[in-house]
């Protein structure tokens, strides 16, 4: 991850193949076969590009968590789990992770005062547009 990511070489339908650490990049040609996991890779595709355009950084970081939190989800319904309860809990630990750090914003001193907001109203800004049980249905 980060600048000491690894470098990947894409096939493209025209010109050279292209060279990149970009994992937005990386995943917008994948499709696989099987429908469902298709349907998983997309998914994660998503989270890559909602991160590149919220925050123009942190792909392959948000990559890695949303495929944790999906391995070890599918584990835990595999063995007769809830997966709204499940779903419950990734988000009660998202709040709990923007509360953390809000309180760690209150303690950035006075003359941090304009990164302290930024930051702020960039947590605002990201716990607004995050995912809702809702947002998983059609009709939103």
């Amino acid at each position: 991850m980060g600048p000491n990511g690894r470098t990947v070489i894409t096939g493209q339908s025209w010109g050279s193949p292209k060279i990149t650490k970009d994992r937005v990049t990386v995943a917008k040609p994948i499709d696989l076969k099987d429908k469902y996991k298709n349907i998983g890779a997309k998914l994660v595709r998503d989270v890559a590009n909602n991160t590149n355009e919220e925050a123009g950084d942190g792909t392959t970081a948000a990559t890695v968590l949303a495929c944790s939190i999906a391995k070890e989800g599918f584990e835990k319904i595999s063995k007769g789990a809830d997966p709204v309860e499940i779903w419950r809990g990734v988000m009660l630990a998202g709040d709990i992770i923007i509360a953390d750090i809000l309180l760690v914003l209150a303690s950035i001193s006075s003359d941090s005062k304009p990164t302290a907001a930024l930051l702020g109203q960039t947590l605002l800004h990201l716990q607004h547009h995050s995912l809702t049980p809702n947002s998983w249905s059609p009709s939103g």
